[in-house]
């Protein structure tokens, strides 16, 4: 509690709400002016405490970063194809994502955001695609250029839910539809979770 943690693509606020429920610090960033009117509405409505920051999340970091304003945490909820949510949302299936630029995208938010985070804090990674090339291979790639960065596996007791021992592989959590299927399943998911090595 009381960590300074950033939520980057923070829009419409689920992830900054339940961070400030928490206790910690939460700097919300959002480019869109528009996404980022409806994250301050969120917050409000449930009053909860957060920085909303209207800005690029990659830039942001990058500021705080040469600041020395460093974070904790940081939840990095990343643009990609949305091919997770086809179950109720099977319009993504129609689209022809550029998954080239997805992936640059992602890499250039995992760099910033690691620059922006103090030794020893966590870094989050999360995708709702159902495809490797903007999930997994973003946390294969991130893991093999960044030297400082150890993989924090994840395991059952990390989360609140009670998915099967099957959603977690190497060290990360891919959820898919099944893994809660006794409560009408779940969107496909995919998380992975680093620590900064250095003192904390």
């Amino acid at each position: 509690k009381n960590s300074r943690v950033l939520d980057a693509c923070a829009a419409p606020g689920g992830k900054a709400l339940q961070l400030a429920a928490a206790g910690f610090d939460v700097a919300a960033v959002e480019k869109s002016k528009r996404r980022a009117a409806r994250l301050r509405e969120n917050l409000e409505r449930c009053r909860a405490a957060a920085d909303v920051v209207v800005a690029d999340a990659v830039s942001h970091c990058r500021d705080e970063a040469a600041a020395g304003r460093l974070y904790d945490a940081i939840l990095v909820d990343a643009p990609c194809s949305a091919t997770g949510t086809a179950r109720r949302r099977p319009d993504v299936l129609r689209s022809d994502p550029d998954l080239p630029a997805l992936a640059a995208t992602q890499a250039a938010l995992l760099d910033a955001a690691w620059a922006a985070l103090a030794p020893g804090g966590v870094l989050v990674f999360a995708s709702c695609s159902a495809l490797a090339a903007d999930a997994e291979d973003a946390v294969f790639g991130f893991s093999a250029r960044t030297p400082d960065a150890s993989l924090a596996p994840l395991a059952p007791e990390d989360v609140d839910d009670a998915f099967d021992a099957e959603a977690f592989v190497d060290g990360c959590l891919r959820l898919w539809p099944w893994h809660l299927d006794g409560v009408g399943g779940c969107d496909a998911h995919f998380v992975a979770r680093w620590r900064k090595n250095g003192a904390v």
